[in-house]
């Protein structure tokens, strides 16, 4: 298993990210509302300058409802910090950082010190700066792990956690026993879960290996948000990256999704943080599916006083950005194999067709995706072009960054009407088929279940009458 990119170490500071109307850190910590990302990742290094806020130096437990009274202050270079114990970090906006493990990975961290807390390898402090840089409201608790599945168990466990951000994943997929089964726990406690949708098939971001998230442990499943990534110049997309995705976003070159995956991550929180602030509501941790409850505000979904994940999920991605004009062209004829099958398949339930860019599993049928347009597409004047199927394979609803999220929180509040994605919709409400049919175990099989085919991508295992999907080496 390996950090779903490259592990060159950049800390992106904005991303384009404008501050919303909130209380700023002049306020004191109980009279702001807050989000909670906890990250699962390397480790962290505090003394970066993002993370500093001078007005967070009394004990978390003070101002995060239901924080752990239990924690320990830890100064900015971690001297002394040991295995499970939560530390917080006095000045800062690293509320919680704790070390359940030390990633090894003689490819991603082969000089580590395997010092508890600190990041030695790098990848860790660059995801979570990209969070925090996302809104000076974002509290950001650092999970180091070896393995992924150690820090999702955690944070799911934690009230307090509203964001939990993971940049994993592994090569061709490869299955993480229970990984999907913690993700949808922490989802059904309410917590918003964003995952890196790796870097191909070889997860090495040096190839053009594109490889499906269908069957990725990690971005696989239908309740987690799958992040592509786009290069912060240019906003075109990495030619590698795994695809279908839900959105994309920046990210460094060489960054890849994982650098891609903390901005959603801090976005989502940067507008949770928001809608609490708007009504009123100081307390962190999701309440069921509520995010965000008090007073009402706008005329919006926040008009009820209170926002829900559902709610959040939608302004994040319906606003997300058009992709710039051309910005696939190398890409066209392997997505146009695979957007092509797959609309056969949705629509004739034969579940696989003969190509070999459509070794996809289909779960739903009667599904009617507009055909693959043809011809020059259209530049639109502000330099994007119209969405294609193209865009929706490579970056789901478009790009999110600091300006879709201004324009999620003036959807929240009422001020502009949610964007017309009729297209996008109905190319993800086919998708999200695909990935019930893979990884939801509890519901009917809505037609075809890849374990019914043989494929040279995958095997199945488990019980015969309830198989689950293999990773065939």
């Amino acid at each position: 298993m390996r950090l779903a990119a490259c592990l060159v170490f950049a800390v992106v500071l904005a991303n384009g990210a404008a501050v919303l109307p909130v209380e700023g850190s002049g306020s004191t910590p109980s009279s702001r509302s807050f989000s909670v990302v906890a990250i699962v990742d390397t480790g962290i290094r505090p003394n970066l300058a993002v993370y500093n806020d001078t007005t967070l130096n009394a004990h978390p437990s003070t101002y995060v409802t239901g924080y752990p009274s239990s924690a320990l202050p830890l100064d900015k270079l971690a001297t002394g910090a040991v295995r499970n114990q939560l530390y917080y970090v006095p000045g800062t906006r690293v509320v919680g950082a704790i070390s359940l493990g030390e990633h090894t990975s003689a490819l991603s961290c082969a000089n580590s010190a395997q010092t508890p807390v600190w990041d030695d390898c790098g990848h860790g402090s660059g995801v979570s700066a990209i969070a925090a840089a996302q809104s000076p409201n974002v509290l950001i608790v650092h999970v180091e792990v070896s393995s992924p599945t150690q820090g999702v168990a955690w944070a799911l466990e934690q009230p307090w956690i509203d964001v939990i951000s993971i940049s994993w994943g592994t090569i061709a997929n490869a299955p993480v026993p229970g990984m999907d089964s913690l993700t949808r726990e922490a989802t059904a406690r309410g917590k918003i879960v964003v995952v890196a949708a790796g870097n191909g098939v070889t997860n090495t971001a040096l190839l053009p290996d594109r490889s499906l998230t269908y069957t990725s442990p990690f971005s696989g499943p239908s309740w987690v948000i799958a992040v592509g990534a786009v290069n912060d110049d240019t906003q075109r997309d990495y030619y590698w990256h795994s695809i279908p995705v839900d959105v994309a976003a920046p990210s460094p070159r060489g960054g890849g999704t994982s650098y891609a995956a903390p901005v959603v991550s801090g976005q989502a929180g940067r507008l949770v943080a928001s809608a609490r602030a708007a009504v009123g509501d100081t307390s962190e941790g999701p309440k069921g599916a509520i995010l965000a409850q008090g007073a009402p505000a706008g005329s919006g979904p926040l008009a009820d006083g209170a926002l829900t994940r559902d709610e959040l999920a939608a302004a994040l991605l319906r606003t997300a950005a058009h992709t710039p004009a051309d910005s696939q062209g190398r890409d066209v004829p392997l997505a146009r194999d695979f957007y092509e099958c797959m609309r056969l398949a949705l629509r004739d339930g034969n579940g696989y067709a003969g190509s070999w860019a459509c070794q996809s599993p289909v779960g739903a049928t009667g599904v009617a995706l507009p055909p693959w347009p043809g011809g020059t597409v259209p530049v639109e004047p502000d330099g994007t072009q119209p969405p294609t199927p193209l865009d929706f394979l490579f970056e789901g609803y478009g790009i999110v960054n600091g300006a879709s999220g201004d324009r999620a929180w003036r959807v929240l509040l009422g001020l502009d009407a949610s964007p017309d994605r009729v297209a996008e919709d109905a190319f993800r409400g086919a998708s999200l088929a695909i990935r019930d049919a893979v990884w939801k175990r509890d519901v009917p099989r809505p037609g075809l279940h890849p374990c019914d085919v043989p494929s040279p991508l995958w095997e199945c295992c488990g019980d015969p009458d309830d198989p689950k999907l293999c990773w065939r080496p």
